[in-house]
Order: C-alpha cells, then sequence, then structure tokens
C-alpha cells in the first residue's frame, strides 16, 4: 500500500498536529508542569552549591535553612511529576482513541475496489502495529521533545553564570557529536518504515496461515505458507537490525557525552577552585547542571531515532487516510416510480487494469417482479455486473440506470438500500446469530429477526443450536455449515427488505439437501422482487423467468431455459458440460432434438 506523498518526520509531526487541539488544555497543563519541574531541578542545584558552601563555612543556620527549603522543593518536584505524567497520559489515552477511530472509519469509507486491491494483513498491520509506536511517541518522546531542550537551555545558562570558563571547556565535544549523531540517525526514518512493511507482509502471512488452516492441512502445504512467512520474518529481523545498527553507532557516541564533558568539568573545575575563581558549591552545582545539559544531549540520539521511528509509522497511518473516500454526492432521496425497469445497463464497458474489458458495450434490463438467471463460463464478468450494480466500482463507459436514474447520480448508500445480496461466501460476524440476521435492518427487534429467521427456513435449526438465537456464530460464521450460514444470510436479506435482491452463486457450494432448504428460503422473494441471480445449478435456472449467457463480456444468448436448451448455443454447452448424464436425460431426450 503506497501512498503518492512520502511522509517525513515533519511532515508525519504536522499530520498528527490537529489531533492534539482538542485536548489543548492537558497538553498545556503537560507543559507547564515540564516547565515547572525544570524550574525545581534549577533550584535543586542552587540550594545545593548554598547548602556545601554554608557547610564548609561552618554557617548553621544557613545550612539548616536550605535544608528545609531543598526538601520542599523536592515535595513539590514529586507532586508536579505526578501532574504531568497524569495529564500526559490524558491527552495521549484521548489522541491515539480519535486517532484509531479516524483510520477505522476512513478504511470503512474507502472503495471496495482499494481493498481488493490491497492487502487485508498490512492494513491490519498499521492498526495493530502502527498506533502503539504513534501511541509511544505522545507518551514517552514528545513530552521528553519539549522537557529536554527546554531543561539545557535552562541549565546553560545557569552555568554561564556561574562560570563560562568552565562551561565552554566542558561542552567543546558536544557540537561535533550532534552533529554525528544526526548523520548517523537520518536512515533510521527510511528503515522503519521499511520494517513496518514487513512486518505488514508477516501479518498476512500469519493471516493466511491461521484462515486458510483447512487447506493447509487437506493439502499439506504447511512447510510452503511457513517458508513464505519465513521470508517475511527474516526479513523484518533484517530490517530490525539495520535500526540497531545505527543505535550501536550511536551507543559510543552517549558514553562520550556522558563521561567526557564530567572529566573536563573535574580537571578544569578543581583547576578553578584552587585558584579561587569558584567555590566548592559552585563546582558541585555546576557538575549537578552539567546533568541536565549532557542528559538532553545524549539522550537526543535516542530520541531522534525513537521519533523518526514513531513518525514513520505516523506516515503509514496517513497513507490510508490520504487515500481517496468513496464518493458520497448523489441524490439520496429519488421519488421511485415502481413501474420503471428496475436495473437497466447500456452499453457498459469495464476494465479492471483499464485495459482488458471484462464487459464490453453489456446491455440488459431486469423487469419488475422477475427473476433473471446470468450465467456464462468463468471469467465471462458475471460478479463485474454484480459490483457495478453496487456502486463498488465505476462503469468506465456507458450508463446504469436504478429505477431510471443514472447510478452515477444516486447517492451510493441510498442506491444500495435498494439491494440485498446474497453471495456464495457468506460473511458470518463473530457474534451473536440473532445480531447477524439484525445487521439487515439495524434497529430491528428480536422479534423481527426471528421472523425473517422463520422465513428463511432458518428457525429450527437455529432453535437446535444450544443458545438458540445467542448462539455466537464463530469467526465467519465458523460454527454453521454452509447451508445454515446461507439461510442466516437470507434471514438478513429478508429483514431488509429491499426490493431488488442479488444472488452470486448462493448454492453453488451446498449438497443437495442444503440447496433444497435454501431455494425453499428464496421462494419467500420470487414475484414480490426483482431478482438478479447468477447462477450455475439447474434448479435454480429452470425457474428463472429469463436466462442470460454472457461470453465475453456482452450478452451472447438470452431466453427461458427451456427456449435456450433447443438451441445449439453456448447455453447448451454449458448446461451439458454442468450437468449429469441423468439430469441430461430428465430434461426430455436432448439429442433428439439436437
Amino acid at each position: 500500500m503506497n501512498s503518492n506523498k512520502s511522509y517525513t518526520t515533519w511532515t508525519a509531526f504536522k499530520r498528527l498536529t490537529p489531533f492534539l487541539k482538542p485536548y489543548r488544555f492537558w497538553f498545556s497543563i503537560r507543559v507547564g508542569g515540564s516547565i515547572a519541574f525544570i524550574a525545581v531541578n534549577l533550584f535543586v542545584a542552587y540550594f545545593m552549591q548554598n547548602l556545601i558552601d554554608a557547610a564548609l563555612m561552618g554557617q548553621y543556620r544557613d545550612l539548616v535553612k536550605f535544608v528545609y527549603m531543598m526538601l520542599a522543593v523536592i515535595i513539590a518536584g514529586v507532586i508536579i511529576n505526578y501532574i504531568t505524567a497524569y495529564s500526559s497520559g490524558r491527552f495521549t489515552a484521548h489522541v491515539m482513541r480519535d486517532l484509531r477511530r479516524c483510520v477505522l472509519q476512513h478504511i470503512e469509507k474507502l472503495p471496495v475496489s482499494y481493498k481488493e486491491a490491497h492487502n487485508s494483513g498490512d492494513m491490519v498491520s498499521r492498526l495493530s502495529n502502527d498506533t502503539p509506536a504513534v501511541q509511544g511517541f505522545f507518551e514517552i518522546v514528545f513530552p521528553e521533545l519539549i522537557y529536554q531542550p527546554l531543561l539545557f537551555i535552562a541549565a546553560f545558562i545557569y552555568m554561564l553564570l556561574i562560570n563560562w570558563k568552565l562551561l565552554l571547556v566542558s561542552i567543546i565535544l558536544v557540537p561535533g557529536a550532534m552533529l554525528l549523531v544526526s548523520v548517523v540517525s537520518k536512515p533510521v526514518e527510511k528503515y522503519t518504515r521499511q520494517l513496518q512493511e514487513f512486518l505488514g507482509k508477516v501479518n498476512s502471512a500469519a493471516q493466511d496461515v491461521i484462515g486458510g488452516i483447512h487447506i493447509l492441512k487437506a493439502f499439506n502445504i504447511g512447510e510452503v505458507l511457513y517458508n513464505k512467512y519465513k521470508i517475511e520474518v527474516d526479513n523484518s529481523v533484517s530490517k530490525s537490525l539495520d535500526i540497531e545498527k545505527r543505535n550501536s553507532l550511536l551507543a559510543p557516541v552517549g558514553i562520550m557525552l556522558r563521561i567526557i564533558p564530567f572529566v573536563l568539568c573535574i580537571i578544569y573545575g578543581g583547576y578553578l577552585s584552587i585558584k579561587g575563581e569558584m567555590t566548592a558549591g559552585s563546582l558541585m552545582a555546576f557538575i549537578q547542571l552539567l546533568n541536565y545539559v549532557v542528559g538532553p544531549i545524549s539522550g537526543i540520539s535516542g530520541l531522534i531515532i525513537d521519533m523518526r521511528r514513531n513518525m514513520g509509522a505516523a506516515g503509514r497511518l496517513f497513507e490510508i487516510l490520504d487515500q481517496p473516500a468513496e464518493r458520497t454526492s448523489g441524490c439520496s432521496s429519488y421519488e421511485i416510480n415502481h413501474d420503471a425497469v428496475p436495473v437497466e445497463f447500456t452499453n457498459v464497458s469495464f476494465a479492471y487494469d483499464g485495459q482488458t474489458r471484462v464487459l464490453d458495450k453489456l446491455n440488459l434490463r431486469l423487469l419488475g417482479g422477475e427473476t433473471t438467471a446470468l450465467v456464462g463460463t468463468s471469467g465471462s464478468g458475471k460478479s463485474t455486473v454484480l459490483k457495478l450494480l453496487c456502486g463498488f466500482y465505476a462503469p468506465d463507459e456507458g450508463n446504469i440506470k436504478i429505477y431510471g436514474h443514472d447510478l452515477s447520480r444516486w447517492e451510493l448508500s441510498a442506491v444500495r438500500e435498494k439491494f440485498s445480496l446474497v453471495s456464495q461466501d457468506t460473511y458470518l460476524f463473530p457474534v451473536a446469530i440473532a445480531e447477524n440476521i439484525a445487521y439487515g435492518r439495524p434497529g430491528a427487534t428480536r422479534e423481527e429477526a426471528v421472523a425473517a429467521a422463520k422465513a428463511a427456513n432458518a428457525h429450527d435449526f437455529i432453535m437446535g443450536l444450544p443458545d438458540g438465537y445467542d448462539t455466537l456464530a464463530g469467526e465467519r460464521g465458523v460454527r454453521l455449515s454452509g447451508g445454515q450460514k446461507q439461510r442466516i444470510a437470507i434471514a438478513r436479506a429478508v429483514l431488509k427488505d429491499a426490493p431488488i435482491l442479488l444472488l452470486d452463486e448462493p448454492t453453488s457450494a451446498l449438497d443437495t439437501e442444503s440447496e433444497s432448504l435454501v431455494q425453499e428460503a428464496f421462494s419467500h422473494f420470487v414475484g414480490r422482487h426483482t431478482i438478479l441471480v447468477i447462477a450455475h445449478r439447474l434448479s435454480t435456472i429452470k425457474t428463472a423467468d429469463k436466462v442470460l449467457v454472457l461470453d465475453k463480456g456482452c450478452i451472447a444468448e438470452e431466453g427461458t431455459h427451456e427456449q435456450l436448451i433447443k438451441k445449439n448455443g453456448l447455453y447448451r454447452q454449458l448446461y451439458l458440460k454442468q450437468f449429469a448424464k441423468q439430469e441430461y436425460l430428465q430434461c426430455g431426450n436432448l439429442g433428439e432434438e439436437a
């Protein structure tokens, strides 16, 4: 999943700032607390200076006074630290909640075409792996990016007032070290982005193993899928090592920054104390303050690496947010004339890749209350018709009308209210069966869901389950048989009660008994709804009012089952290939008719 926009650390950070604005009060508390805590550190150094000098000069009263003052400052520091930690956690929790909601809501708004072209494992990885990285930025890195520079500046000024010569000697190596840190850490952002992409592939490979466990075992391809998983894990490890190499290069720099300034300070500071240019208390305060200068400088390398890693993860989230959402324009309140043709394709052409046409100037009409079967060879464009009809894709040429109104002028959510879709691969959510049915019409009562289940021939088997309608369907309905899942899907469609029913090979994977039950459930719709069924089986085709034979993206033949079977055309060839000899003979001595 690549975006045309490349996110740098700065651009990713700018995209994050609007998420902070609603919580600027708690953010201000966090910043104010950081400033107050800096003052605490400076006062500790100041009181330490005076306390040591008072002790060496035998000034007992001043010594006691400064001890009490230092204790008071330390207690104030504890309170301030609690407030800043709480405020940081508070605004971080809310920001991450909003960011997660924003990303997930946008994923829901993305067109189906985008989701079909991209790996779902990668999108899941961005939500599961990248959002914690951004959270780490707000909880740890971002507060430190505010606190450490301010602490550095304040301590630097105080040290300058104590003795500017000692300050100059102590930090003489710092500028070169900072330049080295910047150069060495620069590739980390790129490496982090690549690492997150590999982790997305790792998640995808793991998802294949878990989701396809039955096929994996049935075909003994566990080793094949494991090797794919192993390759992606190895790639992610390799990229992690690239990042750690950079960290390792910076480790000596950090050690140098933490040790050498103190060595120089003690040596030269001792010399200045002997000469009488500094008191012992001033030297101890200077050493204490040197921690606040060296600490931020030596720690900045880690902060820079963490920030680039975090912003790399944020950039991957914004790549999703940058994808154009499905259109929301169009009319949502057309006055429907039910005497109009429910569905009409006029010279519709479409190609997934923009070149190879799947549909080529297709013309078809679905009449009100009729059942139309759409048949054809694999790849002839049958499922594409449904995708165009549902607005998952837009035709390259021609137009599609729903009740006389061009589909491009409909608001997509409104036009989808006119359809109920039952597909071969029925998706059930891992919630109660009653809830799965109720998704057909959100807000429906339990009684309405039960009535829909009865109409779909599903009530009896549901009542036979351990918890009846409260039985959990399991992930993708794994606890139910194919026929049971289909009847729940039909119940969902019954509850929605849309005027147009779209059936995408709904019985092709079912056994004879399950197919019979499902077909009986479909009888609820016949004559009352306009039905388009992509069909393979004789039972469905026989009862259709009209059969359309799709070939090379356009209608090759049209008629009833009986009419088409008498022709020596494509439908007859498909029919003979699909059905057993006994079924063929039952249709009436077709050999003689030929």
